[in-house]
């Protein structure tokens, strides 16, 4: 290296920097330039050549001695002095040039200043170059020298960066934060340099350069695999649903082997097969504390490196998630026979892998002596009742086991396993959280679980859907016999999670009919105990007090025998909003000492069918309920599986016994009739329905006048009502489908009825304005048809008529207003004011207190006829409603229709006379979909039609009927009648085996005897 320093300075380099005042001629100064620069270019030449040799010497001696480094860089650094002393050189020369003759920028100007040198002597340009092409071209070639110069400085400092950089995977990057992403990227696009970097200087590959450089070797696209992420934990590798496959396994595979730190794989969802899962487990399994690979297809393969690392005494997986990788008994069994000795593996997730009795009895084997075990999840198998009887049997004395999943398997074919599953549910006193849903359960086999788990006080979570019978809110199977025939149905339920509460929110109503399928874990429901003090929460002595929740349709439960002034009653409550009230010697009331906890009846002023404590329906006036808000409980249970509450399951109210006392009858009122929630017109709503009509029809573009207008606007209002029960009528006798409009056969027979045509006003002429009336609309909207008149069309034509007669073909009048009051005063008042009255039906047979108590005593069987047919355009989450098409079905199936009395088109008037005023019958489906209280007064309105025989014990048994003897028999009792008939033909037949048989009919008179209870 020295000698290498003495042979660099003992070149001599020419003395460019004399002065240029010595030079007296520009010939002169020229001759001197030239033979200056030759002589700079030729030693600089050497010296360049010499020290770029140096210099490349000098670096690979950099990179095998190691020891030396630091002497060799500055040794180096030397040599690169010289260099640059030797470019400035160079660079001199040029601005010595340039000095002489600024114009010496170009060759053109450097030409020119040549041959203006040239004529002041001749003989130094003879003594110098033989002709200017010469020295031109001799010039230029200087000139390029010295771009040359300029560019190879560049490279030597880019080598100097380059040297001068650390390498890049010596600086470590973290692979979780906000830069790890960006970083993670710009690694990518310097992948070869780091590559080549790694390779020269022998330096290990960081996680970045083996996660891109497996990358490209498998050829697929560079991505961050979940190693690298903007947060979370060190200790968790979250890639759930991401569809890599095998390529990305292997990829996957090389960046774990750099990142040693994680435990817990949730690789769920990937499509890896036997390949990847070879390539990923050997790196994994032995280091792996959660090891989710749900939904793959690791295959025997998979399984055998599991099987491996959970035999081997240092195994750490405490969790194994292996549903839904079809991997069948065979594979299974590697893993089932390696967890004898395991002391880790506390939850077990095997559903969805087409397990048979054969992986039962070994699991049962296992059961026996596992201690360790504390959640296992086999959901969805094709394990039968011997499979089943192996696992039940094995779990009676098992102490460990605290959740456990079999639902959707067939347990309850194949054999019988109920005894054993009985036998678990008595003994077990473990067991926190059991699914046996959908597993073909009988009503005989679901009477014997029944009896067992009334038994039962450790199971806060018990799943039962599926299956003969339901979880109602206390814990309890209720056996249900009309499930018997839905045991195939549908599979959609929820999942158990451990003792986890379930994320997915649970839709619920103001009052629900009676939940069914609950579970206190899944759901979330909370403990709350509620006070009531006598004299301050309600006057009088509590007892009986019973109190009422929304969540059970607002059945009665007993509060107890009161021992002090102060009652207090706990329960278990879903989360949500708990509306609730009190029964205090007979009497509904509420608790008014705290008024945060009061809020408005969500059903309005009346709370109806409210079952009594005898299994009694009454209506009760109640503007204002208590109202708690329960917030959903996470843990019902605790991490170890202990309850957090006090209340035990299955733990019923105490039983009430009352004295005997005499029936008291109570007054009838329409607010604590059936028909309450029944909205009648009043004069806001004829008002708002008459603006929507007058919006949407075109009378306004007909009527030019505004004065004229408006009088005719006043009077349309005035009439209105009378307008609409009229096209009510008619707009029922032929709808298209189910939307009611007057088509042109119901057209023709009001004109007829109105008597409009004489010798002026033709059939053409009402035809023409029946045309224009429904021509103009908008033909996307269904409920708009082309073909008939709508509400709100329907003033509009009675317009067009006046038009016609009064203005075009008599000439009596001038305006729309004074034709249209013609007309009305002429021909339509003596029709449309009492003839369509539906209304006074409503009010003189059908709201009375007979009809009431028929509608009540046989309200069972019109719940079940409305909730059987009542769903065929249902949505989801919509509340159930009843179309047309389905009330002329059950018309049909009662066989009303073989009856040559009864007409086709009663039930389409029923329904549609029936149906509350909606304001929007445009943009609105409420006109076609019947709520339960417009179902009464439907049925109401068939019976009347149909006239059918009485019920038993009001005439003789061989009396003989004819139609002019129904036909005259009180509207009761054709209701009556009716409902008989549909017990008979629309029921099922289960409903039917259970409801009590009608001896006599509800209207004959009862025995002294029977005016006092029990």
């Amino acid at each position: 290296m020295h000698s290498s320093q003495t042979s660099v300075s003992s070149i001599n380099l020419p003395k460019i920097q004399q002065s240029q005042s010595a030079l007296n001629s520009p010939a002169e100064r020229i001759n001197f330039m030239i033979s200056g620069n030759q002589s700079v270019r030729s030693q600089e030449s050497t010296v360049a050549n010499s020290m770029l040799h140096h210099d490349f010497s000098q670096m690979r001696s950099y990179s095998c001695v190691k020891k030396d480094k630091w002497d060799n860089k500055f040794k180096l650094l030397e040599v690169r002095r010289e260099l640059r002393y030797t470019s400035n050189s160079a660079k001199s020369t040029k601005h010595l040039m340039q000095s002489i003759s600024p114009q010496l920028s170009s060759k053109s100007a450097f030409k020119q200043q040549i041959s203006l040198w040239g004529k002041e002597s001749s003989a130094f340009k003879q003594s110098v170059f033989f002709n200017d092409k010469e020295m031109e071209k001799h010039l230029a070639q200087e000139i390029e020298k010295l771009e040359d110069e300029q560019h190879e400085q560049g490279i030597w400092k880019k080598i100097d960066e380059s040297f001068e950089n650390p390498a890049e995977d010596n600086n470590q990057k973290v692979i979780i934060g906000d830069e790890a992403a960006d970083n993670y990227y710009k690694h990518y696009k310097k992948l070869d340099k780091v590559q080549q970097q790694n390779k020269f200087f022998e330096i290990q590959d960081s996680t970045f350069t083996s996660i891109l450089t497996a990358s490209q070797k498998k050829m697929v696209t560079p991505c961050k695999i979940g190693l690298i992420k903007p947060k979370g934990s060190e200790e968790d590798l979250v890639i759930k649903n991401m569809k890599y496959g095998d390529s990305y396994a292997e990829v996957l595979s090389e960046g774990m082997r750099r990142v040693p730190h994680i435990q817990n794989f949730y690789m769920s969802g990937n499509r890896i097969t036997n390949k990847g899962a070879d390539d990923l487990l050997k790196t994994i399994s032995k280091k792996a504390r959660v090891l989710e690979l749900a939904e793959n297809q690791i295959g025997r393969i998979g399984c055998e490196h599991i099987s491996r690392a959970l035999y081997d005494r240092d195994s750490k997986i405490e969790i194994l998630n292996l549903e839904g990788n079809k991997l069948g008994d065979a594979a299974v069994s590697l893993i089932l026979n390696s967890l004898g000795n395991n002391k880790t593996l506390i939850i077990l997730n095997l559903s969805k892998n087409y397990l048979t009795d054969k992986s039962a009895e070994k699991l049962g084997s296992l059961l026996d002596t596992d201690y360790y075990l504390k959640e296992l999840y086999l959901h969805w198998n094709q394990i039968k009742a011997p499979g089943g009887a192996f696992i039940f049997t094995s779990l009676t004395d098992n102490e460990s086991l605290k959740v456990l999943d079999m639902s959707c398997n067939s347990m309850g074919s194949g054999g019988q396993c109920v005894d054993e599953v009985c036998n678990f549910l008595i003994k077990n006193v473990e067991m926190r959280h059991l699914d046996i849903s959908n597993n073909y359960f009988n009503v005989e086999s679901s009477l014997k679980i029944s009896e067992a788990l009334v038994k039962n006080k450790t199971i806060y979570g018990f799943h039962y859907s599926g299956n003969a019978g339901y979880i109602d809110s206390r814990g309890f199977l209720v056996v249900n016999e009309s499930q018997e025939q839905n045991l195939t149905g549908i599979h959609v339920k929820k999942r158990i999670n451990g003792n986890k509460a379930l994320g997915q929110f649970i839709l619920r109503n103001n009052r629900d009919i009676d939940l069914q399928d609950c579970c206190w874990i899944c759901e979330g429901w909370n403990e709350q105990t509620i006070t009531w003090e006598q004299d301050k929460s309600g006057e009088g002595v509590p007892d009986p007090l019973f109190i009422h929740f929304n969540f059970e349709n607002y059945r009665s439960n007993y509060t107890g025998k009161p021992t002090s002034s102060t009652i207090e009653y706990k329960r278990m409550y879903p989360p949500g909003h708990l509306f609730y009230f009190y029964t205090l010697d007979e009497t509904v009331c509420i608790d008014k000492q705290d008024p945060q906890k009061l809020a408005l009846n969500p059903e309005g002023k009346q709370v109806t069918s409210i079952m009594q404590y005898d299994g009694k329906l009454v209506d009760a006036d109640l503007e204002q309920l208590n109202k708690i808000d329960i917030k959903k409980n996470e843990n019902v249970l605790d991490e170890n599986y202990n309850p957090t509450i006090s209340i035990l399951p299955r733990t019923p109210d105490p039983t009430y016994i009352p004295a005997k006392t005499k029936k008291k009858r109570v007054k009838w009122t329409f607010p604590i009739s059936l028909f309450a929630k029944w909205r009648p017109d009043d004069d806001e709503i004829i008002k708002k329905c008459f603006e929507y009509d007058w919006d949407n029809c075109k009378i306004q573009q007909k009527v030019k006048k505004q004065e004229d207008q408006d009088q005719l606007k006043e009077f349309l209002r005035s009439k209105y009502k009378h307008i609409k029960e009229t096209y009510k009528h008619f707009a029922s006798l032929a709808p298209i489908q189910d939307i009611w409009c007057i088509q042109n056969g119901p057209w023709l027979e009001l004109i007829s009825i109105i008597n409009i045509l004489d010798q002026k006003v033709k059939d053409a002429d009402i035809n023409l304005k029946w045309t224009a009336t429904i021509s103009g609309g908008d033909k996307s909207n269904f409920r708009n048809p082309e073909r008939g008149i709508n509400r709100h069309q329907l003033m509009e034509a009675l317009v067009r008529i006046a038009e016609e007669k009064y203005i075009l073909k008599y000439g009596k009048v001038n305006t729309f207003y004074e034709a249209t009051k013609l007309l009305w005063d002429e021909h339509l008042e003596s029709v449309f004011v009492e003839k369509y009255n539906q209304h006074k039906w409503r009010v003189e047979q059908y709201w009375i207190e007979d009809i009431d108590l028929c509608l009540k005593n046989y309200k069972k069987i019109i719940d079940h006829i409305y909730k059987k047919f009542a769903k065929l355009k249902v949505k989801p989450g919509q509340p159930p409603f009843m179309c047309l098409e389905e009330l002329n079905k059950i018309v049909t199936v009662a066989g009303l229709l073989e009856d040559e009395h009864f007409g086709s088109s009663v039930a389409n008037m029923a329904f549609n006379f029936s149906m509350m005023t909606q304001i929007d019958e445009l943009q609105s489906d409420r006109i076609f979909q019947m709520s339960q209280v417009e179902f009464y007064e439907a049925l109401t309105r068939i019976a009347q039609e149909a006239c059918l025989t009485v019920g038993p014990g009001i005439y003789p048994a061989d009396y003989e009927w004819t139609w002019e003897k129904r036909q005259q028999q009180s509207l009761a009792y054709k209701l009556e009648g009716l409902i008989l008939r549909l017990l008979d033909t629309v029921c099922d037949s289960s409903f039917k085996a259970q409801y009590p048989k009608i001896e006599k009919s509800f209207f004959v008179k009862v025995d002294d005897s029977d005016e006092y209870e029990d």
